[in-house]
């Protein structure tokens, strides 16, 4: 994944009590708009990209309809765009949640920031820049 330098990260997380493990990343794009991008990584449990994709349903004012993208190193992988809810009901934010099933994984990523064309493109190539490998730990 390759994040602005503009966005910090938490570092990689441990969440044993949700079996999983999350990183991100906050900050600005394009010098003044804030941002969030995390990676959720979960145990696939025999659920499939739709089940994972009407799990995140909530996060939308509006669900999109999945779109297959490609993802290096993911079996199969699925997008979808649209809007959530901001800091209040009159300014939603636009969001980019991309779900990769690798093996017997799932891995989330969300990009979320405002509306604006230049952040468009910075999330689409935050979106973009997705490839799954093998840790140390995994190989």
């Amino acid at each position: 994944l390759t994040v602005p330098d503009s966005l910090a990260s938490s570092g990689p997380r441990d969440i044993p009590e949700e079996s999983r493990q999350v990183q991100t990343w906050s900050g600005y794009l394009c010098h003044d708009a804030p941002a969030v991008v995390a990676v959720n990584v979960t145990p696939r449990g025999g659920r499939t990209l739709s089940d994972a994709m009407r799990e995140r349903a909530m996060l939308f004012r509006e669900v999109p309809a999945p779109r297959h993208v490609a993802v290096p190193g993911a079996d199969e992988a699925q997008r979808i765009d649209g809007w959530t809810p901001g800091d209040s009901p009159a300014e939603p934010q636009c969001l980019s949640l991309i779900i990769a099933a690798a093996g017997d994984r799932l891995v989330l990523l969300t990009v979320r920031t405002w509306p604006r064309a230049d952040l468009d493109r910075e999330r689409d190539r935050i979106a973009s820049s997705l490839a799954l490998g093998t840790s140390s730990a995994e190989s």
